[in-house]
């Protein structure tokens, strides 16, 4: 059975990914170059006593690098908090976003020992959804030293946000 287990994930299964990722993920929001809305997701990698900070995709906050900025929101629930762009990498998509709320929850890195095999089970996350957040399943169809290469489904508001193993770790 746990073979087995290991390629269904359950209902069960996935609320209880998605309820421990949940506090980390939030929903991003700026404007792209025509002034439309761009979105994406975002997840707490570290905060202080100051402030957090999130990882993002950088095709959705890329207007951010240019001035006029239109400005970054994050929100969660009711909740929205502004966040800066604080750093960028077009070429592997990521940007750091910081917010003014100390102590946010972050995620946990999955260790590199054992390393991720093809065919393990992924999740991506979201911060959009209809309980603050959506999760969707995949699994690992390849490993090398630039990422994961997966089949898990990532739309516009999944880009940015976590890929997780059955444990929640990014």
């Amino acid at each position: 059975l746990d073979d087995l287990e290991r390629f269904a994930a359950s209902g069960e299964t996935l609320q209880g990914i998605l309820e421990a990722a949940q506090p980390s993920v939030w929903f991003v929001v700026t404007r792209d170059e025509a002034g439309q809305p761009s979105v994406a997701s975002g997840f707490v990698v570290f905060s202080d006593a100051a402030q957090s900070f999130l990882l993002t995709s950088y095709a959705a906050v890329r207007t951010n690098t240019q001035e006029p900025a239109p400005g970054i929101t994050i929100r969660k629930g009711g909740e929205e908090l502004r966040a800066t762009l604080a750093r960028w990498d077009p070429a592997t998509d990521l940007a750091l976003l910081t917010v003014d709320r100390p102590s946010l929850p972050a995620l946990t890195w999955a260790a590199v020992d054992p390393p991720a095999q093809v065919g393990d089970r992924v999740f991506v996350v979201s911060g959009l959804g209809g309980s603050g957040g959506a999760i969707s399943q995949g699994f690992v169809a390849g490993v090398s030293a630039e990422g994961l290469q997966h089949d898990a489904p990532v739309g516009v508001a999944y880009q940015g946000g976590p890929l997780v193993n059955s444990r929640g770790e990014v």
